[in-house]
């Protein structure tokens, strides 16, 4: 298994636990009533559960498994995969920050 490949399947696992941890704080909050703003959270659970978790664990998996048809000059081809891994991550973090932190239109 290709390095970038393990990368984005454990950062999958990372972004799984994350959106369950604050999936179950949303429905504790239901039953107890813990606090207010806790609602705030819900789109960073949404979108660490969909890009964070499904998209990623999928990019890992046909990284890893899909054909490749440039065996011997895989370099630039595993670049363009490892700046698209980046773009992904700061992309999750930058609507987490703009609607959880309510940082504003720029972010």
């Amino acid at each position: 298994m290709p390095r970038l490949g393990r990368w984005l399947i454990r950062t999958a696992f990372i972004y799984l636990i994350l959106g369950f941890t604050f999936g179950g704080l949303l429905l504790t909050h239901k039953g107890l009533a813990l606090h207010s703003a806790l609602w705030g959270w819900l789109p960073a659970h949404i979108e660490f559960l969909l890009m964070g978790w499904i998209v990623q664990l999928t990019m890992g998996v046909a990284f890893w498994i899909l054909p490749r048809y440039w065996q011997k000059p895989r370099r630039p081809k595993e670049t363009y995969a490892q700046v698209a891994y980046l773009l992904l991550n700061l992309g999750i973090w930058l609507v987490v920050t703009g609607t959880t932190f309510r940082a504003g239109r720029w972010v």
